[in-house]
């Protein structure tokens, strides 16, 4: 999904891109972007829930201008780890470790876009407020593209198939090889973004 976000203020405003799942013990992969003021950074969280269970939000402060051009946001979800991307680099890797007994996403999503008001939290941990003469506020998308399985009761153990691309075992680990490229696009992710902890 190519997204460009809305110019100018706005501080309060969470615009998201995620697959949810539609119960109460929540199944969610999302990109968050939250909002700021003119003149500052745009901080993206890439977060994950499982089975209702969340908290594992990363928090990145992007060194680009969102608002500038539009960026590729990619998600890549199977039954052995999520993969999220900002044009190409991979930000954010989630393992499928429920063999230890931690949560993982294994239920039908719908793709959702988003633009709320979560100023108790968005900008400055709450301390920056939305400015409602600034309204409206908006994003633009484009190149939406999907790949995915149609879901069903009967069909659940299908879209774990690989016949499709992205269940491919290429897609179940690091390649061979790919820990150092892993880890060199993480040092250039130290100069892509900014890390934010809670």
């Amino acid at each position: 999904m190519w997204i460009k976000l809305r110019a100018g203020d706005s501080a309060g405003v969470v615009t998201a891109f995620y697959r949810r799942s539609g119960d109460h013990a929540l199944d969610k992969v999302d990109f968050e972007f939250l909002g700021n003021r003119p003149g500052e950074n745009i901080s993206i969280q890439a977060n994950v829930f499982a089975n209702g269970h969340g908290n594992r939000e990363q928090k990145l402060v992007l060194p680009f201008d969102p608002t500038a051009d539009y960026r590729d946001y990619k998600i890549i979800w199977n039954p052995h780890i999520i993969m999220m991307y900002i044009d190409g680099v991979p930000i954010r890797m989630f393992k499928n470790n429920t063999a230890i007994e931690v949560d993982y996403t294994s239920k039908a999503m719908q793709i959702l876009a988003s633009i709320w008001n979560q100023d108790y939290w968005a900008t400055n941990g709450g301390r920056t407020k939305i400015d409602w003469s600034h309204a409206p506020f908006s994003a633009q998308f484009r190149r939406f593209d999907v790949d995915g399985c149609s879901s069903s009761s009967t069909q659940d153990q299908d879209c774990a198939s690989t016949k499709y691309w992205w269940n491919g075992n290429k897609f179940w680990e690091l390649e061979e090889g790919s820990p150092k490229l892993w880890y060199k696009a993480l040092r250039t992710l130290i100069t892509y973004v900014k890390w934010e902890s809670y």
